[in-house]
């Protein structure tokens, strides 16, 4: 396959930092060793809990009178001695970590959403080859003989034999950072595109783009934020014609018609998530929406800057109260 016109090798700074948050970006090497910093993730906050609450014991044991156990001065002791060296030994690579995530997140994906950068030498994406994860969806179109091929930086068409060069569309619907849903033709050279910014009617080679839903054009301007009114992740057209959308928010809804969809089988509907889909939901935040409504959309800025706070906070009180002699590793 021909690369997209225009190719630089740069790709955008939010691809750089998802590489980076996960690992990624330097291979399995990078991956185990965000595991284990995960692993330290969790040790730290334990640790200052225990560094916290052991203490007080021990000064409310002492005024009464009352014997110190050993174990109670020992944990303290080993957990002071443990959360100094771990963190101050990973502090830096916490504090990346934390920043990636929270970068990765509204508001402040904002902030890099349109930037972009060649790949640093030595990692994974340097020098990879042109659609290296960035191919989303394709579609074979009959009727013009040709590809439509949905990519992370926008929509491409080739010819049937898809040796030539690529072109770009003169004009393309909003589609979300977080890639396309939908890709439904539904006559020639007709399409509807889904994404988390809506779900759109599209005639590429007359110009035209329309909201399917509200049956009005597209905004003017791109969203600021990567997501619309709404979150498509998925669509139907059934044998009568009746269409429904599925909504990440709030599951399928009927378009142009009030027929509901049918309900979902009781077995399917008490059955629990995977454990995997609980730790992803806690992790991005939105299992908060139940109680935080859209103000679950800035818990990991929040929570992100909170971390990078007592992360920087506790490295200044070591560098304070650590004698210059200790500073090299031994404290």
């Amino acid at each position: 396959m021909q690369p997209p016109p225009g190719w630089d090798g740069r790709i955008s700074m939010i691809r750089i930092f998802r590489y980076l948050h996960s690992g990624e970006l330097f291979g399995i090497g990078g991956r185990l060793f965000v595991d284990i910093l995960a692993l330290v993730m969790i040790l730290m906050p334990l640790s200052g809990v225990i560094l916290y609450i052991f203490p007080h014991l021990i000064k409310r044991r002492r005024r009464h009178g009352v014997s110190i156990a050993p174990v109670l001065a020992s944990t303290t002791r080993q957990s002071r001695r443990r959360h100094r060296r771990i963190g101050i030994a990973s502090v830096v690579f916490l504090a990346a970590c934390t920043i990636t995530g929270t970068l990765l997140r509204p508001p402040f994906m904002l902030l890099i959403i349109r930037s972009r950068i060649t790949p640093w030498i030595g990692t994974s994406l340097h020098n990879a080859e042109p659609w290296h994860d960035r191919l989303r969806r394709l579609h074979y179109d009959a009727d013009y003989d040709r590809f439509l091929l949905s990519t992370a930086d926008g929509i491409f068409f080739y010819k049937s034999t898809m040796t030539s060069e690529p072109q770009r569309p003169h004009r393309e619907p909003p589609v979300s950072v977080m890639g396309m849903k939908v890709l439904e033709q539904v006559g020639p050279g007709r399409y509807l595109v889904g994404s988390f910014s809506g779900l759109y009617y599209w005639l590429p080679d007359k110009d035209i783009i329309m909201n399917w839903i509200t049956k009005s054009p597209p905004p003017s301007r791109k969203p600021r934020l990567p997501f619309g009114e709404n979150m498509v992740s998925g669509y139907i057209r059934l044998e009568n014609g009746d269409e429904y959308l599925f909504d990440y928010n709030y599951g399928a809804m009927p378009i142009s018609h009030n027929r509901d969809f049918p309900a979902m089988p009781a077995v399917i509907a008490d059955y629990p998530v995977s454990l995997w889909t609980l730790a992803h939901e806690t992790h991005t935040g939105r299992i908060y929406r139940g109680f935080m409504g859209q103000g679950q959309l800035f818990w990991i800025a929040v929570s992100g800057l909170c971390t990078f706070i007592i992360l920087l906070t506790g490295a200044l009180w070591w560098w304070r109260t650590e004698p210059p002699e200790k500073r090299g590793g031994r404290g």
